[in-house]
């Protein structure tokens, strides 16, 4: 209850193994986002073996469309009272999560476009599920006049901010995938602001200018 033993492991075998002196202690168990109840349990002079007992889950496959191939993207799938919370990240085209019966929202996010959050039940089966994203298209940032290898960030914005892109890189250019939109972007390098502009990106690809102003090299000496 002090916390003076606390035991902590993962592993993909179907038992782990502590060493715990005698006294009372509580054991909980974490799967996927599923956390169940803590447990207590006494260690009194002797071996114990106890069972964590998860729910039943079944495959839960989320799918994205309209990605471009080898993007990473984001998944969540969480019940209401986030007892069960799903969360990952990958450049593959499906994850998949395993789930107890229940019902959930799912959501993802791409690159700062996120999609709203629709509601699914798994009622003892596998599901399969579409992730639909809007249809993206290439939109290439290249700063000018700032010095060769320096870090620079990019912003890129709708009005409501539904879609926010940010990226921080050494090189000339910034790439955005981004559905059809009217757009802010600006640019930063320490604390100089690239002026803000308005584009507008209507089914096609886009190549912008980061315009920074022309700085010059000041070195302070003590």
């Amino acid at each position: 209850y002090n916390y003076s033993v606390n035991y902590y492991n993962t592993s993909s075998t179907s038992s782990m193994i502590a060493y715990l002196p005698n006294g009372t202690y509580n054991y909980s168990g974490n799967f996927n986002g599923i956390t169940i109840k803590s447990k207590e349990f006494n260690v009194t002079g002797a071996p114990l073996n106890l069972l964590v007992v998860f729910p039943v889950t079944y495959k839960i496959t989320f799918t994205e469309k309209n990605l471009p191939v080898g993007a990473y993207w984001n998944t969540r799938a969480f019940n209401y009272n986030y007892s069960v919370s799903y969360s990952n990240f990958s450049s593959k085209s499906s994850m998949i999560a395993y789930l107890p019966n229940g019902t959930y929202n799912y959501s993802g996010s791409f690159n700062g476009v996120k999609i709203k959050p629709k509601e699914f039940n798994v009622t003892g089966a596998p599901l399969n599920l579409q992730v639909v994203f809007p249809v993206t298209y290439k939109i290439t940032f290249t700063e000018e006049n700032l010095p060769a290898g320096v870090d620079w960030t990019i912003h890129a914005y709708t009005s409501n901010y539904s879609v926010y892109y940010y990226d921080t890189s050494s090189a000339s250019s910034m790439i955005a995938y981004l559905p059809n939109g009217t757009y802010n972007y600006s640019g930063y390098f320490g604390n100089i602001l690239a002026p803000r502009q308005e584009f507008n990106v209507t089914g096609a690809p886009l190549n912008l200018l980061v315009v920074f102003p022309v700085t010059y090299k000041i070195t302070f000496t003590e």
